[in-house]
Formats: structure tokens, C-alpha cells, sequence
């Protein structure tokens, strides 16, 4: 069931919203767990594979982070990782994105997602809606402020942009531990403490979201909680989350592992969501010419 409240935190046009690769594995993307499969795959292929083991058993422990960065040191370097990876990324067969069409639809101010591709600014510009893609660099945090609107920010950059990518067990440790990622962490808590925020495309048990509700822990306050589609959790999750994470966790049911249900759900809040081309007719409309203002205050000045 749609929370009320996240539907109003919507609507006001200032909310964000945390994707995550729930909606780009909808439309064909390989998932964390199928990307790391096809690339031991392919480093198989290519008699890459110093530890057949280690890949295995970081597979079967759902330690992505750590197989590519094993698959990184085989390889030799950063950059040969990253080219055996790129073609990886690409659809086999593209899907229609149910997903993708809501949330570019919706009124969001922001977009934050730790995917690759570029899927929500496509969307977006489908619509007719303009949006600056910024990526994890300290100058790119700068546009993050009260009254940020209209940009789509790539917490972990893309294969396009090699050394800023979060892809591997170091890149995590670099951004989400070390002091060298201090700036990404301040910037993070800083816009869980400004903004309302809705989390889609996440499963509970992430690595990528497991990083970030750390991060989303030391702001917590009941008066801002965060707010996060998830499938299948029981009520001691919910409580755990509310507790621990300040999350109000909006389920629902994925019996047929395809999440069927959560674009059920979307859709049904749709018809409760303010377009962006209305909010932002609305808005317009409420604005008094210009002309008609300085009359206000003359007529003022002389009373």
C-alpha cells in the first residue's frame, strides 16, 4: 500500500528520489548479481581466472564488489576491467521501462541513482524536461543545495569515467570509508537532511544501499523520515528500519520475481501524483505578473 504521506512529499515538487537498478533491470540491464556472473564468465573465456574458487564462492556469498575487484587484479588493471565490462552492460533484448516512464513523470526535483546507464535522463528528455547529469567528483556535490532542482546525479559515475566509477570492494572503500571519500559522505548526509527522500529499485540487502543507509542513520528524525519501496519484508524489518534507519518501508509482494506488484502499486498512486507539466502549470499560474506586483507595493507606499 502507497503511504499518504509519501504521496503529499511528492506532490510538493521538492522530494527526491534514490534509484536503484530495480527499473534498469526492468528494461533489460543485467542485474549486480548477473553482471558478475557474465564477467567470470567472460574472464573464463579469455583464461583470465587465477582462483576459480574465490569466484565462486564470492558469487555464492553475493560479494560482487569483491569479485571485481579480484577480476580487476587478474586483468591487470583498471582500465582492462572496465572495457571487459562495458559491452556486459548493454540490453540483450530491450524492455518497455513501466518503471522509468512513472518516476520521469512524477514530480521529483532530483534524481540520485548508483546506476551506470543513462536511462532516467532519456526518459526525461522523452518529456520534454531538461536535466544535468552530475556525477560523485567534489565539484559535482556543489549544485546540491536548498533549491537544487533538475539534475540526475550518478552517486557511483559510469564506465565512461574510469577512475570515478564504484564498482570494485576498494571503490567502496575509497568513497564510503577512507578520508579520501570524506566529501562524498558529508554531501550524502547532508541531502538525506534537506530533502525528503523516496528509495526505489533497492532490494533490503543491497551493497549499494547497505552503504547508504549508514550514511542516512546519522540524520535521522521521526519528523523526516525517509521512504523506501521494498518487497517481502516482515514486520520485525519494519520496525528494525524505522528504528534504526528513520525508513518507512512501503511493501509490497514480489511472489513472481519480476516485481509485478510494485508496478501495480505505482501505477494506482499515479492517479494521485501531479503530473510535472501540471505542478509546474500550477506553480506558473500562482505567480502574479510582474506588472501587477509593482502596482501592489506603489498602491502600498502611497496608503
Amino acid at each position: 500500500m502507497f503511504d499518504k504521506r509519501l504521496i503529499r512529499t511528492i506532490n510538493n515538487g521538492r522530494c527526491f528520489v534514490l534509484v536503484g537498478s530495480g527499473p534498469s533491470c526492468e528494461v533489460g540491464y543485467p542485474s549486480w548479481q548477473r553482471l558478475a556472473e557474465l564477467t567470470y564468465a567472460e574472464l573464463t573465456k579469455i583464461g583470465r581466472v587465477s582462483d576459480s574458487k574465490s569466484y565462486e564462492k564470492y558469487l555464492a556469498d553475493k560479494k560482487y564488489p569483491e569479485l571485481f575487484r579480484q577480476a580487476e587484479r587478474d586483468l591487470g588493471d583498471r582500465i582492462a576491467l572496465i572495457n571487459l565490462i562495458k559491452p556486459l552492460l548493454t540490453p540483450p533484448a530491450r524492455n518497455q521501462g513501466v518503471l522509468y516512464e512513472l518516476i520521469s513523470k512524477w514530480p521529483f526535483a532530483c534524481y540520485l541513482t548508483t546506476n551506470y546507464d543513462d536511462e532516467i535522463a532519456t526518459c526525461l528528455a522523452n518529456l520534454n524536461e531538461h536535466f544535468t547529469v552530475i556525477r560523485n567528483c567534489q565539484e559535482d556535490f556543489y549544485s546540491l543545495r536548498d533549491g537544487a532542482s533538475h539534475l540526475i546525479q550518478k552517486l557511483h559515475s559510469d564506465m565512461n569515467h574510469p577512475d570515478e566509477v564504484v564498482l570494485t570492494s576498494a571503490d567502496y572503500q575509497r568513497f564510503y570509508v577512507e578520508d579520501s571519500g570524506q566529501y562524498f559522505r558529508d554531501k550524502l548526509r547532508q541531502v538525506f537532511e534537506m530533502f525528503d527522500i523516496f528509495i526505489i529499485g533497492h532490494s533490503l540487502y543491497d551493497p549499494d544501499i547497505e552503504y547508504v543507509l549508514q550514511l542516512a542513520r546519522k540524520t535521522a528524525s521521526p519528523q523526516h523520515p525517509i521512504y523506501m519501496a521494498a518487497a517481502d519484508f516482515t514486520k520485525a524489518d519494519e520496525r528494525e528500519y524505522l528504528e534504526k534507519y528513520n525508513i518507512v518501508l512501503v511493501q509490497y509482494s514480489n511472489n513472481d520475481g519480476k516485481h509485478s506488484e510494485l508496478r501495480r502499486m505505482l501505477k494506482t498512486a499515479d492517479r494521485f501524483i501531479v503530473p510535472r507539466h501540471r505542478l509546474r502549470e500550477r506553480i506558473e499560474t500562482a505567480v502574479r505578473p510582474k506588472e501587477e506586483i509593482e502596482a501592489a507595493i506603489a498602491l502600498f507606499l502611497y496608503r
